[in-house]
């Protein structure tokens, strides 16, 4: 399912674990699975779980603001943060 997110941001596909089922995952078993369907970032906005799980299959980009005006004002960042972002590394 793509979110208003998803289409701003392009050739990048976003899906929410809201959609998957996946909210009421803790933080471990979130990152799990989302790497074993296919997943290679999680967009946040906890900003202690990259250090947390830094022996995550997922890398973790972490926003300061999940609300939409917030989050289109920082587009292009949360894009380049995305294409760049390196599992394990916060």
């Amino acid at each position: 399912m793509r979110i208003p997110l998803g289409t701003a941001l392009g050739d990048i596909a976003v899906e929410t674990a809201r959609h998957h089922g996946w909210d009421a995952l803790k933080d471990e078993e979130l990152l799990k699975r989302g790497a074993s369907e296919g997943f290679t970032v999680l967009l946040t906005t906890d900003q202690s779980l990259g250090t947390e799980q830094a022996d995550s299959p997922l890398a973790v980009v972490a926003v300061d603001d999940n609300r939409v005006p917030a989050l289109l004002a920082a587009l292009a960042e949360i894009a380049e943060a995305i294409r760049s972002a390196i599992p394990g590394q916060p």
